[in-house]
């Protein structure tokens, strides 16, 4: 009877576990399920906001366009690197905050400028990005932007930076070097004075 007892009240323990365990399991597909159901509706509400215009005009395109209408195509230089300047202007906010047509206009701006030999491109009676809706602080702004890009961003040296290190090692070494002297040296004088005093003692 007691051994009845005893497997009735490991049986029900069992039971027990298994349905709190399954419980654990709903509550946390439920809490997933919950948070995707949140995230639809947080999109759905930006879209909204958006206008559901989602489309990006790239102004790698325009690239090509206004070299050709500066008659400047046949150099392949200037636009591969007005195309590099587009590419690394990614890393900052410029294309948040102009348009696609005046980021094209200062990368040519500037690639005309960084070329070797320089492309000469118009300015009178008015300057040419004028012609693509660009003001001329935007176009400087923009290209001012992608130079103290390039300017704070320096590659980083392994061979130098082993060798301050080692200089540094070095550094500290000597000084702790010289203080473990100088603590031996206080320690001998120190010895020799009381060695001198007890001589003089006797």
């Amino acid at each position: 009877m007691l051994i009845r007892r005893i497997m009735y009240v490991f049986f029900q323990g069992i039971n027990f576990f298994r349905m709190f365990h399954f419980d654990f399991i709903f509550l946390l597909l439920a809490e997933s399920y919950l948070a995707n159901v949140q995230m639809i509706k947080a999109e759905r509400r930006l879209l909204a906001t958006l206008g559901f215009v989602v489309h990006v005009k790239h102004p790698h395109k325009l690239i090509c366009a206004y070299c050709f209408v500066l008659r400047a195509h046949h150099r392949t230089d200037l636009i591969q690197r007005a195309w590099t300047y587009m590419n690394d202007g990614l890393r900052t906010d410029m294309f948040v905050r102009y348009s696609p047509e005046t980021i094209a206009c200062a990368c040519i701006f500037l690639a005309a400028r960084t070329v070797q030999p320089q492309v000469p491109l118009p300015d009178k009676p008015r300057n040419w990005y004028e012609l693509f809706d660009a003001s001329d602080t935007d176009v400087h702004t923009i290209a001012t932007m992608l130079l103290n890009m390039y300017s704070n961003q320096k590659a980083v040296s392994w061979r130098e930076m082993d060798e301050k290190i080692e200089k540094l090692r070095a550094k500290i070494e000597t000084s702790q070097k010289a203080a473990k002297a100088q603590l031996v040296a206080q320690k001998i004088t120190s010895e020799k004075k009381k060695a001198d005093e007890g001589q003089l003692l006797l």
